[in-house]
């Protein structure tokens, strides 16, 4: 009875890390690994100018498109919270972090990247989402993914839920060709197009 007792233990104990073992898996093939240049993914939820700048960066960084849309999820609901942390300058979260990506402002002094020239500016979305790649990869993506996502917030809820988001982000993608609208959500979309494979 103990013996039965323990290994249900141990299973579920070992349940969380053979999730993330899955969601990896899935994160190293499929459609963003079958994307050439000129292509994006559609997401139901995501816009179109967010997933651009995902996998924009991911290709920049090497780092998948989908973890950094979990990111991007699980911080602001890919830029759509209507947070003050997430939307208003100068508004920050209890923790002190604030733009769409959730940076603290000791993180961002290290890790934020100009896309545009410039100085970098956590709330401009794809300075955010471009620096998060760049934190992802220097915590050591995309080999130890799980350590980098850890490395970006610390909690294994955090990786679990990151990681749930970019497996389904990664099955629900499909492949469309992009043209860019007007207004500052094309230009946006314009930028991340012509970002990819640079």
């Amino acid at each position: 009875m103990k013996r039965a007792a323990l290994s249900s233990c141990g299973l579920l104990l070992l349940l969380p890390i053979l999730f993330i073992g899955a969601a990896v898996g899935v994160l190293g093939g499929g459609v963003s690994a079958s994307l050439g240049q000129g292509s994006s993914v559609q997401v139901a939820g995501i816009p179109p100018e967010y997933l651009a700048l995902f996998q924009a960066a991911g290709q920049r960084y090497d780092v998948p498109w989908a973890v950094l849309a979990g990111i991007g999820k699980v911080e602001c609901n890919d830029g759509q919270d209507p947070d003050p942390s997430c939307t208003q300058e100068g508004a920050v979260n209890y923790a002190g972090a604030g733009g769409p990506m959730q940076f603290l402002a000791s993180t961002w002094a290290t890790y934020g990247v100009s896309v545009n020239g410039g100085r970098p500016d956590r709330r401009n979305p794809a300075d955010a989402i471009y620096g998060a790649a760049n934190y992802l990869h220097a915590s050591g993506a995309p080999k130890e993914l799980q350590r980098a996502i850890f490395a970006y917030n610390h909690a294994t809820a955090y990786v679990e839920e990151v990681l749930r988001w970019a497996a389904t982000y990664e099955r629900e993608a499909r492949p469309v060709e992009v043209q860019a609208g007007s207004g500052a959500a094309g230009e946006a979309l314009s930028f991340a197009l012509a970002q990819i494979g640079v």
